[in-house]
């Protein structure tokens, strides 16, 4: 037993010998490989990120070649590495692996962090019901699931004066199709006689346009409630909301009005959606 424990041993201290004696010289070692890899992986993540500012090929290459500055490597000398890993596919899964998990815990550790501040933020700031965020992110578990405001017939008379109409506004950015979480928005329009519910589905990354009234029929507006809210599970990406008013077209804010032209919306025409 005790030879063949020997032997075993033998047989692979033989083996990394081996590899290493046979890796040119010109080859990044192993851990060197990993972390320039770590780096390259991040740098398109980047670059996908940010389509429009990487659709140059000077700026992804800059962006590379800042990532190989750092490791003091030449281009010709990645290449090389590259190319020799990927013949020796055994060794080049186990380095890709540990990228991956190195960039995993590093992705769970910002979710942590950011978690973490936006329930401090939260704890610190507290809002009256009426207040509407010009901006709200829907990220990972510690962060509200949304948000919701409620305005009483004075608050809508105070802000709207004798303006009829008035359009709950917002885009929405992030939203993929999943069966794990459905985002959804309503707006609750309580009259003197009736009660309106306006709710629908968000599951486009577009802006939307809720319209409503302030009289109906001879009948006025007593208060006015709405919500937007995610119900399932978190999603992978954040979900983000953002120029949400609450007013007329073209207000950028409860109470600030648009400076920027139509014309420079990420969204030019806006579609409402009504149920």
């Amino acid at each position: 037993m005790d030879n063949l424990f020997k032997y075993l041993f033998f047989l692979i201290l033989t083996t990394v010998v081996f590899s290493c004696q046979n890796r040119p010289s010109e080859v990044l070692s192993r851990k060197k490989m990993e972390n320039v890899m770590y780096d390259m992986y991040i740098a398109e993540a980047i670059i996908d990120n940010d389509y429009q500012k990487f659709a140059q090929p000077e700026n992804k290459e800059a962006l590379i070649n800042q990532v190989l500055e750092k490791h003091k490597i030449t281009e010709a000398r990645w290449d090389t590495s590259l190319s020799w890993y990927s013949d020796n596919i055994d060794t080049y899964i186990q380095i890709n692996d540990s990228v991956k998990s190195r960039l995993q815990r590093n992705y769970n550790e910002t979710n942590q962090l950011i978690t973490l501040r936006t329930a401090q933020r939260n704890e610190l700031v507290i809002h009256p019901p009426h207040y509407i965020p010009n901006n709200f992110y829907i990220a990972s578990l510690g962060c509200d699931r949304g948000f919701k405001f409620s305005l009483d017939s004075v608050q809508l008379t105070e802000r709207f004066g004798d303006n009829d109409s008035i359009f709950f506004q917002f885009n929405v950015i992030g939203v993929f199709p999943s069966d794990s979480y459905s985002l959804k928005s309503m707006l609750m329009i309580e009259y003197a006689d009736t009660t309106v519910y306006q709710t629908s589905k968000l599951e486009e990354n577009k802006s939307y346009s809720f319209p409503l009234s302030k009289y109906i029929e001879q009948d006025t507006i007593v208060s006015l409630n709405g919500f937007v809210n995610l119900s399932g599970k978190f999603p992978h990406v954040p979900i983000q909301l953002y120029k949400i008013s609450l007013g007329h077209n073209g207000l950028n804010d409860s109470t600030e009005v648009l400076n920027k032209p139509i014309n420079e919306e990420l969204f030019l025409e806006p579609q409402r959606i009504t149920d």
